[in-house]
């Protein structure tokens, strides 16, 4: 551990044995002293360092006892070195923890003076400090802080103002006095950051690693995926169900699939009052999604939804359960996800059985809607491929007479194809596709072509409409059965898909009429 010596203003290095120590809890401004900036010569001219200076001195004249060092995060991590950054951020917590004090500085309030019956104003609970999202482990891990305005004039302590932090961050005051975090939910600890906001998006999740207990590497640059990551964590050491009793009404029109898991704590901003018990069977983190068991109940007002019956309470009362709102995926019986309903109560909850289901994790974009086709299979048999139109769409297997088509990359309502295939005849047949994937339907046709410039003429069309992957196959037959092709919609490994064939019926050459309108 890097820490600062309070009186020569230089860092020292410690291994093993740490002296005691005072740490800083602060907000990030400009003209911050990093690592680097220690050992230059205009060190003084930047304002981090008056901070620095002025917490050193703070700490001297206010400590009862003589502390030597003091540690703060500016100037005590190389944030150069990924590998003790993300060491650093891991031990946080417990660097807070294990502090002799720690001071926190609201460099936005101003004392009221001695003369003044109200000394701390209102500015106190607007401070920026409030507002951070490192500032809520900085608040909880120490046993006291004391508070600090921009001229280091002493405030009090976290006990003396007890109320108004509590009132001002939805903590109760027991929580922030006693520090026993074990006794809140996992949603009540994510309704602590739900205001709060981090520079770097990641920085929401890895704030909380210590207030949950979790270690977890750093990603920068892996987005909102840090927030998800932490809670798959928070589920393998915590048997709480009100991690899913977050406020999905609110999910963007474009997520057409909710997943069970929140992608902010801005999301659980009501769940302060929601408490959890001991839930039903095992909770299993799975590719398919998540596994338990809840109990699952018809929505009366909407006979196309359920909700499910999480194990925890809100309000005290023990007797109503949280409900969350589920709607059954297409493609699987026991696979749900959430749908765009606040969280409510529903009484006697012990009545109905839990369900083993799998809960979708992660939100899905439109475009990749369980409904959704997703890609077309083409078996040509003893057909002699020859091209297709737009080329480089279909990947040809080399050891099977199939090509497939990806729709997951479609950028229209509707994909069309072209492919032409040389029958045993030596005719030239071509097969039109025209898809709309959204709606799983096909418009299938089969076209001779009659010259060699391939000018051809449109010799029937089927329409296919049906969704119901159970359904008898659409065929269209080429006349005098010469070319058979058919149709179906298969839900295949998960996932919707056209199955199109097209074969050869017949091995004799035979002759094709022209259309009425050209005969003469």
């Amino acid at each position: 551990m890097r820490l600062l010596n309070i009186h020569t203003l230089k860092l020292e290095d410690f291994l093993g044995d740490v002296p005691p120590y005072a740490i800083l809890s602060h907000t990030w401004g400009d003209g911050e002293v990093t690592l680097q900036d220690m050992d230059r010569h205009d060190l003084i001219q930047k304002p981090g360092w008056t901070k620095i200076v002025g917490f050193c001195q703070a700490v001297i004249e206010f400590f009862p006892e003589p502390l030597e060092y003091a540690w703060v995060d500016t100037c005590c991590i190389d944030k150069t070195s990924s590998a003790e950054l993300s060491e650093a951020i891991n031990a946080m917590f417990r660097w807070y923890e294990q502090a002799q004090c720690c001071f926190a500085y609201l460099e936005d309030v101003s004392h009221g003076g001695e003369d003044d019956p109200n000394p701390i104003r209102d500015d106190f609970e607007a401070s920026r400090w409030f507002t951070r999202g490192w500032t809520l482990q900085e608040l909880l891990a120490p046993q006291s802080v004391e508070f600090f305005d921009r001229k280091w004039t002493y405030l009090g302590n976290k006990k003396e103002l007890a109320p108004r932090i509590s009132n001002r961050t939805g903590i109760d005051e027991e929580t922030l006095l006693g520090g026993e975090l074990s006794s809140a939910s996992v949603a009540q600890k994510m309704s602590w950051a739900a205001s709060r906001q981090t520079t770097r998006l990641e920085d929401i999740a890895y704030c909380l690693l210590g207030i949950f207990g979790i270690n977890m590497t750093m990603l920068y640059g892996e987005g909102e995926n840090a927030f998800i990551r932490l809670q798959e964590e928070i589920l393998k050491e915590y048997d709480d169900q009100s991690i899913f009793a977050w406020d999905s009404s609110a999910v963007p029109e474009s997520v057409s699939t909710i997943g069970i898991l929140a992608t902010h704590p801005r999301l659980f901003k009501d769940c302060a009052a929601i408490q959890s018990h001991p839930s039903q069977g095992d909770l299993v983190v799975t590719n398919r999604g998540i596994q338990l068991d809840i109990p699952l109940i018809q929505e009366q007002s909407n006979p196309g939804q359920m909700r499910g019956l999480l194990s925890c309470y809100s309000q005290g009362d023990v007797a109503l359960a949280v409900g969350i709102g589920l709607v059954q995926s297409s493609n699987r019986k026991d696979q749900y996800s959430r749908t765009r309903t606040p969280v409510n109560n529903t009484p006697n909850f012990a009545v109905f059985r839990p369900q083993k289901v799998y809960l979708t994790k992660r939100n899905r974009l439109s475009r990749t809607d369980d409904s959704v086709a997703t890609a077309c299979w083409l078996h040509f048999g003893s057909l002699e491929f020859i091209r297709c139109h737009p080329p480089g769409v279909w990947h040809r297997s080399s050891l099977t007479t199939t090509m497939t088509m990806n729709l997951g990359r479609a950028t229209s309502e509707q994909v069309a194809t072209r492919v032409i295939f040389k029958t045993l005849c030596s005719n030239s047949v071509c097969l039109v596709l025209n898809m709309t994937p959204s709606k799983r339907t096909c418009k299938l046709s089969l076209e001779y072509l009659q010259t060699k410039d391939d000018s051809s003429y449109t010799v029937t069309l089927l329409d296919y409409i049906s969704t119901d992957p159970a359904a008898p196959s659409n065929k269209l037959i080429f006349p005098s059965n010469q070319v058979t092709a058919e149709c179906k919609v298969e839900l295949i490994r998960g996932s919707w898909m056209y199955n199109v064939s097209i074969s050869q019926t017949m091995k004799k050459p035979v002759r094709i009429p022209a259309p009425l309108s050209s005969r003469k």
